[in-house]
């Protein structure tokens, strides 16, 4: 049976956090591009945030895919170790980008209805 370590297990949270909210950075951009311009003040800040994402997944070693966590020792975790972690990094992963694209999702949906539905008026 394979433990982990509270540094382990927070180090892997922390990475899949971090990988979750660039995933839903990136979609918030990618949907205020069908409405907004370069020039729209929101949207240059989006990318400035998802710019510092990217800049703290580099200085955490997290950036690439193919890489395992570099918070995680690796000296005395055998293979299946790894792989474990690994599995769990990325369940965590996507059960933030799950929970932060269903509140961006609900967000939405609370914003249409208040715009409401716009019927024209026949006579």
């Amino acid at each position: 049976m394979i433990q982990l370590d509270a540094q382990a297990r927070a180090a892997i949270q922390l990475v899949a956090g971090l990988r979750a909210q660039v995933a839903a950075k990136e979609t918030q951009i990618s949907a205020m591009r069908s409405f907004a311009t370069g020039e729209n003040p929101e949207l240059q800040m989006a990318e400035q945030e998802l710019a510092g994402l990217r800049s703290q997944e580099e200085k955490m070693g997290a950036a690439s895919e193919g890489t395992t966590n570099a918070l995680i020792p690796k000296g005395n975790m055998q293979e299946s170790g790894i792989e474990y972690v690994r599995r769990l990094r990325d369940v965590k992963y996507f059960e933030t980008v799950f929970e932060l694209l269903a509140r961006q999702y609900e967000v939405a949906k609370v914003d249409e209805a208040r715009q409401g539905a716009v019927v024209p008026n026949r006579r």
